[in-house]
C-alpha cells in the first residue's frame, strides 16, 4: 500500500485518488495510534487468524512497532496526494460493530481499555470533518468529501495519474485485487462519476448538511462507546 501511494505522489502531473467508502477509508485509521493498532489486532486475529493471537485478548503492545510504523507513513502520503471520498452514514459502522463484537466476545481485558479507541475514532472523525471544512488535507492537498445517500457496497479505489487508471478492489477485507486494464478502468471511473454525481458535496459548501452529517456520526459513536466503556 505504501509503496503504491508513493508511486502516486512521485507522479509529476495530475494524479487524483477516488475513494468510495463502505468503511472508513483505511489511510485515515493509520495515524492514531491506539485506534490503528486495534483495527491491525482485528484484521489479524479475526480476519487472517494469526496462530499466535488465537488465544489472545486485544492489547496495543501486540502490534509490532515497525507495522504503526508503516502505517503512519501511509497516512502521511496518502494526505500529500489530491482525494475525492465518498462516504454514507453506514461508512463509520463497520468499525463500530467490530468494536461491539470484542466487547461481547471478551476480547477486551476490560471495557475501559476500549475507550482511547473510541475516543481517537471520535477525533479521527472530527479531522475528516475539518478536512472537509476546508477543502483540503493538513498537508494543503486539495480534498473532497461526498455524502452519498445510497448504501455504498464496497471499498473501491481508483487511482489516477495523468491518463493512466488504476482501479484497486477490497477482496476478503484485508486483500485487494488491482488492474490498469482500460475497460475496467473506465466502466470504474464511470460507475464512480454516476455515483458522485447523485451525492451531495459536503466539503468547502454545504456547512448545515456537513455539520448534521457529522453529528449523527459522532453521536452513533457516543452512543456504542457509552454502552461499552
Amino acid at each position: 500500500m505504501l509503496e503504491n501511494l508513493e508511486l502516486i505522489e512521485k507522479f509529476k502531473g495530475n494524479k487524483e485518488i477516488i475513494f468510495t467508502a463502505k468503511d472508513v477509508p483505511v489511510f485515515h485509521y493509520f495515524g492514531y495510534p491506539e485506534l490503528c493498532a486495534f483495527k491491525m489486532f482485528f484484521w489479524m486475529k479475526s480476519v487472517l487468524n494469526y496462530p499466535e493471537l488465537q488465544t489472545k485478548r486485544f492489547s496495543s503492545s501486540l502490534i509490532k512497532n515497525e507495522l504503526l510504523s508503516v502505517g503512519r507513513k501511509i497516512a502521511a502520503v496518502y494526505n500529500k496526494v489530491p482525494s475525492i471520498e465518498l462516504w454514507s452514514e453506514e461508512t463509520t459502522n463497520v468499525t463500530l460493530k467490530q468494536l461491539e463484537f470484542y466487547h461481547e466476545s471478551g476480547f477486551f481485558n476490560s471495557p475501559a481499555e476500549a475507550a482511547p479507541i473510541f475516543d481517537q475514532y471520535i477525533q479521527m472523525v472530527g479531522d475528516v470533518k475539518g478536512y472537509a471544512a476546508q477543502g483540503f488535507t493538513q498537508t494543503d492537498v486539495p480534498f473532497s468529501l461526498y455524502k452519498n445517500e445510497i448504501l455504498i457496497a464496497d471499498n473501491t479505489v481508483l487511482y489516477k495519474m495523468g491518463d493512466q487508471k488504476t482501479v484497486y478492489i477490497n477482496h476478503n477485507i484485508t486483500e485487494l485485487l488491482m488492474t490498469n486494464h482500460k475497460s475496467f478502468s473506465d466502466q470504474t471511473e464511470s460507475f464512480i462519476n454516476n455515483l458522485q454525481s447523485r451525492s451531495v458535496l459536503i466539503s468547502t459548501t454545504g456547512e448545515k448538511e456537513r455539520n448534521k452529517f457529522f453529528n449523527r456520526i459522532e453521536e452513533k459513536i457516543e452512543a456504542v462507546k457509552k454502552r461499552i466503556t
